[in-house]
């Protein structure tokens, strides 16, 4: 179907170059003449890595001795390979890239239990002050620390419960910060976030393991059992069923119960794995969490999500959900990460023999079809914020059509566009840019496909990125484009004339909107453009106001029912999991149509 394209709302999250980090993981990837993770590192344009990785961290970096070649498993003694801190630090320091270190916390429990059996902890605080102070002096190497992060899902390779991580992330945040606002260079030091991990219902550790009948009395046999006060209200969904991941946040912010540790945190940890287009809900479940706990006790907390991909078990067939799929969904997480507020994202893997790795392994190094796009949209969005487009469903920004979806992303000075084909058929797109734009700026058109005779679907299809010449695409604001199943095109506007609506609305929008270039001419000029300069000065009255087309729709509260989570094994030895669809309600965008035609 023909899109033509108006606006509905514009985001509130403005994409910035952190938004486009990458997990850097010490038992596979190499730098320099030994390895190729420096090379696809430049080839995405990260400038924010995560070390050592994931779950690797719990089993196998020992902050006694980080800068060894050599780690052992701490669970099975098991001798393997890998890359020293020293490397990591060290080409990050060249490179110019900010580092998240992740620290270990899976022995940091005792044997000594409470009154409900939950360990206490038992932090080697000498061990954990000398690396970090080691860390701080530049001793590995010297890139700017981004954030320090407290274990990594703790249900998970942290071997240890919810209560059991609120009591220690509580303990060692305190220690963390303490050595930053001793440290010599504190005042440098202080821009490094500390960082607490959301709570989660996953694993063998799923606080809904521990309770049986109905949701009202396994809330009071919680509340009882830890002297809690957790509300029906709040953490029973319509169904009945406990918001056990609901629950499992309030149980670690409860652990932060002193001045001194909320004030120690400075952002929370959240895990995201799309399991695609069909189950959009898994894009915004674990951030929807955050909104509702941590951010409404602590608002002032940045969200960072230190993994996220496509999931990988989203199909076992390694020909059926990944190569140009893959690329689309990974723009479809990037914008739910815009909906949720993400302050900082490091994808899992850039380099990886597996079904979502953005590259081949470590040694190969050629880029996949979804590391071309990751590179594309680290190019083009950092500075840009989703444009909400009138039509688009739920929370999702995007206009659907029967064989392919239309992404906008605004700036002051440009705007982005991706058709993406979601047709297994070749398809022809139509897209009419003129509901927002008067010119559309110099255009470059971007075409990321696959080789002839690659399957789009496949993990390993050989990506193809042409430059098409836009005289060949748009005439008089219209595109069309015949597309291949699957494929991408990227459109690039710099300094384009928009439309007044558009104009209105950033106004709207901003305490502070930028100037943006709206059509000024001597010639009779439509009723719905202007000067936005002239706009921004103009004392405007409430009628005059409420003559604005383009309404700010807020973001949609977030489902009252229970998601089909279930724990499993995930991405990184671990897993996240959302729930079903979900549309908010229509409200809004019902009126939505009724407010354009008065233009």
């Amino acid at each position: 179907m023909p899109f033509s394209i108006s606006a509905g709302y514009l985001s509130d999250t403005t994409f910035s170059q952190a938004h486009f980090g990458a997990n850097a993981l010490a038992l596979r990837d190499r730098v320099g003449e030994e390895g190729t993770y420096d090379n696809v590192a430049r080839a995405l344009g990260v400038e924010h890595v995560r070390y050592p990785g994931g779950s690797l961290t719990e089993y196998y970096f020992d902050i006694r001795n980080p800068d060894s070649d050599i780690a052992v498993n701490s669970e099975t003694g098991e001798e393997t390979s890998f890359l020293p801190i020293s490397d990591a630090l060290g080409f990050a320091e060249e490179e110019g890239i900010a580092v998240t270190i992740v620290l270990p916390t899976r022995h940091f429990l005792s044997d000594e239990v409470d009154e409900n059996g939950n360990r206490l902890p038992d932090i080697d605080e000498a061990a954990l002050r000398g690396f970090l102070r080691d860390v701080f002096d530049g001793h590995y190497g010297a890139p700017d620390i981004q954030a320090i992060e407290i274990g990594n899902e703790y249900w998970g390779s942290g071997g240890m419960n919810t209560f059991e991580y609120g009591r220690l992330a509580s303990e060692m945040a305190v220690m963390v910060k303490d050595e930053i606002r001793h440290h010599p260079e504190a005042e440098h030091l202080s821009e490094t976030d500390i960082l607490v991990q959301m709570g989660t219902n996953y694993g063998q550790f799923a606080l809904s393991n521990l309770f049986s009948g109905t949701g009202e009395d396994q809330l009071t046999e919680l509340n009882e059992t830890y002297g809690l006060n957790l509300s029906e209200e709040e953490y029973i969904y319509s169904s009945g069923d406990v918001a056990w991941a609901k629950v499992a946040n309030a149980v670690i912010l409860n652990e932060f119960d002193t001045g001194a540790e909320q004030s120690a945190i400075d952002g929370v940890v959240a895990h995201v794995y799309s399991k695609g287009a069909d189950t959009p809900n898994s894009r915004y479940f674990e951030l929807s969490q955050i909104a509702d706990t941590w951010l409404k006790e602590m608002p002032g907390l940045d969200i960072y999500a230190t993994e996220w991909n496509l999931k990988r078990s989203v199909s076992e067939d390694p020909q059926e959900e990944f190569g140009l799929k893959q690329a689309h969904e990974m723009l479809n997480v990037l914008e739910a990460f815009s909906w949720g507020g993400v302050d900082a994202a490091h994808v899992w893997p850039i380099q990886m023999n597996s079904r979502t790795g953005l590259a081949d392994g470590e040694g190969d190094a050629d880029i996949r079809a979804p590391g071309e796009m990751f590179r594309m949209l680290n190019e083009t969005l950092p500075g840009t914020r989703p444009l909400g487009l009138a039509g688009s469903e739920g929370r999702e920004t995007e206009l659907s059509g029967e064989t392919a979806d239309v992404h906008v992303f605004y700036a002051p000075d440009r705007l982005v566009t991706f058709v993406a084909s979601t047709s297994d058929e070749a398809s022809e797109e139509v897209v009419d840019f003129m509901g927002i734009l008067r010119d559309l700026g110099d255009v470059t058109i971007t075409r990321l496909g696959v080789a002839e005779g690659e399957i789009p679907s496949a993990s390993t299809a050989v990506p193809v990125v042409t430059n098409e010449n836009p005289q060949d695409l748009i005439e008089d604001g219209i595109l069309i484009a015949d597309l291949a199943p699957h494929e991408i095109l990227m459109i690039e506007m710099l300094n384009p004339i928009f439309t007044a609506e558009l104009a209105r609305m950033v106004a709207d929008t901003d305490d502070n909107p930028e100037e943006i270039e709206v059509e000024d001419s001597d010639n009779e000029v439509a009723s719905n453009v202007l000067n936005f300069a002239d706009y921004l000065q103009a004392n405007i009255s409430e009628t005059d106001s409420a003559e604005s087309v383009i309404p700010v729709i807020p973001s949609p509260e977030e489902p009252q029912e229970a998601p089909d989570s279930a724990a499993g094994i995930g991405d990184d030895e671990g897993g996240s999991s959302g729930g079903g669809d979900f549309g908010f309600g229509a409200l809004a965008l019902a009126f939505l149509p009724i407010l354009l035609l008065a233009a």
